[in-house]
């Protein structure tokens, strides 16, 4: 079994974090605490995925440690792995022991993905428009956009399938989730296509991103049988207007359209944590029927 390594420090801080909404699991807040060293995370691997001219993608996965269903297990596929996979990989790991000691099996197949470097990332993360540079004033101002389109097709033909190679998982059952310029791709994903996903959560997504791209993208969008999450601090700035207001009105657009959207605002939180505050509310949309 391949284990991932994840400084303690970090796994102290992301531990720190979820601790109020479910009590630590006591074999992990053990490992935690323990003599200086790598965190261990139970049922786990990473691997890289080797493309031409970009850094490799980097991907990191749990899985459950009971057998799949007849239909597959879920798949969760969080974009910005690097950073938000550790939270999510307990969280979920919790989850599923306080579902078993209930009867249930909230259970899935977890995935995290980093492009890599911050470069790739925004390039990987955003829909072509006609500029191909970030403007300055923006976050992310002077690094090349435009390569959402491509990111998408290199998840359909490359990395599902390896996926699916992986572990016995449901087709009809997989879930984006991503946070800034990863909710900006989920919502991209979710209207433009290939429909790889049945489900996904946009946190805080960039919606100032191409003059209101997205805005514009879901007024012309058709009906779709998406279930989709979106949320946003009700105070986050953008370049454009509030962040939170415009989130709220890609939200209303899309309930018009889609019919399943859950619109979710977080108060007075930050852009930094509106991820950690969703993610309980995000693994539900994943787990839940």
């Amino acid at each position: 079994m391949n284990l991932i390594p994840i400084h303690r420090r970090q796994v102290l801080e992301h531990l720190a974090m979820c601790s109020t909404a479910f009590a630590l699991p006591r074999p992990l807040l053990a490992m935690a605490q323990g003599d200086e060293g790598p965190y261990q995370l139970p049922r786990s691997q990473h691997w890289r995925v080797a493309r031409d001219g970009a850094p490799d993608l980097v991907l990191w996965a749990t899985w459950p440690d009971t057998p799949p269903p007849e239909t597959g297990w879920p798949l969760i596929l969080m974009l910005d792995g690097e950073e938000n996979f550790p939270l999510a990989a307990v969280t979920l790991q919790r989850r599923g022991q306080y579902g078993r000691d209930r009867g249930a099996r909230p259970q899935a197949v977890l995935v995290g993905v980093s492009s890599g470097s911050l470069e790739q990332r925004i390039w990987d993360y955003t829909p072509p428009i006609a500029a191909q540079r970030l403007p300055t004033g923006v976050p992310g101002a002077g690094h090349r956009i435009g390569g959402a389109d491509e990111f998408l097709q290199l998840l359909h033909q490359r990395i599902l399938p390896q996926l699916a190679q992986r572990w016995h998982l449901n087709p009809a059952r997989r879930t984006l989730i991503g946070h800034s310029f990863g909710g900006l791709l989920a919502l991209y994903a979710g209207m433009k296509g290939p429909r790889d996903f049945s489900r996904l959560a946009a946190i805080s997504p960039s919606c100032w991103y191409g003059d209101g791209l997205l805005r514009r993208m879901a007024q012309d969008t058709g009906p779709s049988a998406l279930k989709a999450l979106i949320a946003a601090g009700d105070h986050e700035s953008g370049p454009d207007t509030a962040s939170g207001a415009s989130a709220a009105l890609v939200a209303q657009q899309l309930q018009a359209k889609w019919g399943m959207v859950s619109w979710k605002p977080l108060g007075d939180l930050p852009h930094g944590a509106t991820l950690q505050a969703s993610l309980v509310v995000a693994l539900d949309l994943a787990l839940n029927d």
